[in-house]
């Protein structure tokens, strides 16, 4: 295995927790069960590690072309069944999106890089912020959410 066991449970991890938070401030009546939103990272992650080794890795196009294909048009689904045929069967979508998203930037800055050159440097920097200030917004929200966004 390229990346070590430790890297894919800290995507899986941070996509749990990401679709968690994420899921408990904007869906908060859905009722999370199992760990899709880390699922979805994980899913998302291999996006991450095709734009770090681009390089490196055999035939990038293609594998990001069917990856992108595959994730986009399952959340794209999703979205379609929840918000425009207002299924509500229960299914925390928005903790999938969370997790996806989480995916692409934990596997930036966490999954192996080959050959780092400045440019990846850089997005590796805005990985890490981007999280670090999604997840501190998040957290700050589910303590003030009974306060004032439930009134």
């Amino acid at each position: 295995m390229v990346h070590k066991w430790w890297r894919v449970v800290l995507v899986y991890l941070a996509g749990v927790l990401a679709g968690s938070l994420c899921s408990s401030v904007t869906d908060p009546d859905v009722n999370l069960a199992g760990g899709s939103g880390g699922v979805y990272a994980i899913l998302t992650a291999h996006i991450a590690t095709i734009l770090m080794n681009w390089r490196e890795m055999s035939f990038p196009c293609i594998q990001l072309f069917i990856y992108l294909t595959v994730i986009v048009g399952d959340l794209a689904m999703s979205i379609y069944q929840r918000c425009w045929l207002r299924r509500s069967n229960g299914v925390g979508y928005v903790a999938h999106l969370a997790g996806a998203l989480a995916g692409v930037l934990v596997g930036i800055w966490v999954l192996k890089n080959f050959r780092p050159t400045k440019k990846e440097t850089y997005l590796w920097w805005v990985a890490v912020f981007t999280f670090s200030v999604l997840m501190g917004a998040m957290i700050v929200l589910n303590f003030v959410y009974d306060t004032w966004l439930r009134k």
